[in-house]
């Protein structure tokens, strides 16, 4: 249809103020730890931030601000009370004590919808986080919100059944992707931190791609789809659905994919610096095997 319709310039989002909602998660981290940041400050800029975009991209299904902002207090209390080593220790065990985040809503928040774009389960509630998403909350993330999905989250595109189409943040002509769209759309958009996603088929993917942010679906089996609508019994889709996360920061892929992970984390080794100079003797190494094989032949002389 926007082939056919006379195309104007890109319609875009309101420009980022407040520079809070620009700090890498691993920033962020620091920041609290150094009492520098406080939670409650990070949650409200957050909040303004979604509240000032969303109306431009369509990408939340219900919010919790209220709730957020109860957590952000209750973060910030710890952090004060805290002393000495008793701070230390209160982030090995919460890395990600009093920080905000956004949830895909077919991954399940306790007490928030989960009718993944369908008319059919519009009256649906979450009972329970979802493995992964409690994973992040026993971290000490907060969840903001359920973001949007197309109906049963088998399209490429986030278009539902129950609300408006999400849009992309850099051109509201252009789609966000899917199914995964609400987060692509949100952290593009600077409006979340980073957000819990879903993937099988490159639902984290093609949102990632589409906003101009960064995603990982990690290994068949490496984080669990407990909690996770739609879901099968079936193993095939048990080694393709993985959950992970969506962020604006290609360095916060690892810490966040190993808290995703929960108890599979052992099996991840994602923040040990890597040896450029192994990768470099790797490739060429391999450059020099595909110049082998181009220049050998694999067959005689043609007829």
């Amino acid at each position: 249809l926007n082939l056919l319709l006379a195309r104007k310039g890109p319609s875009t989002i309101p420009p980022i103020r407040n520079q809070l909602v620009t700090f890498p998660l691993v920033e962020v981290i620091k920041l609290m730890r150094q009492r520098k940041l406080k939670s409650v400050d990070l949650v409200k800029a957050y909040i303004e931030r979604i509240k000032e975009v969303n109306p431009h991209i369509n990408a939340i299904v219900q919010d919790r601000f209220k709730g957020a902002l109860e957590d952000a207090e209750r973060a910030d209390g710890l952090i004060a009370k805290a002393t000495g080593e008793q701070l230390s220790a209160l982030f090995r065990r919460y890395t990600l004590l009093g920080i905000p985040f956004t949830v895909k809503e077919s991954c399940g928040l306790k007490g928030m919808p989960i009718r993944v774009g369908s008319r059919q389960r519009a009256h649906l509630i979450s009972s329970a986080h979802g493995e992964v998403v409690n994973n992040v909350v026993a971290a000490g993330g907060i969840p903001l919100l359920v973001s949007i999905t197309p109906e049963y989250c088998f399209s490429m595109e986030t278009n539902p059944a129950t609300q408006k189409r999400c849009v992309n943040p850099h051109d509201n002509k252009r789609t966000a992707g899917g199914s995964s769209g609400g987060e692509g759309a949100l952290n593009g958009a600077g409006a979340s931190l980073f957000g819990v996603a879903s993937d099988i088929a490159g639902s984290i993917r093609f949102p990632s791609l589409f906003n101009g942010v960064f995603g990982h679906k990690p290994t068949g089996g490496i984080t669990s789809i407990e909690g996770h609508f739609p879901d099968s019994k079936d193993k095939v889709c048990l080694e393709y659905l993985q959950l992970g996360p969506i962020t604006r920061f290609g360095r916060d892929l690892g810490v966040l994919t190993q808290i995703m992970a929960g108890k599979n984390a052992e099996k991840l080794d994602l923040l040990t610096p890597v040896e450029t100079k192994d990768i470099k003797l790797l490739l060429r190494c391999r450059l020099y095997l595909v110049k082998r094989i181009v220049t050998s032949s694999f067959h005689g002389p043609l007829q």
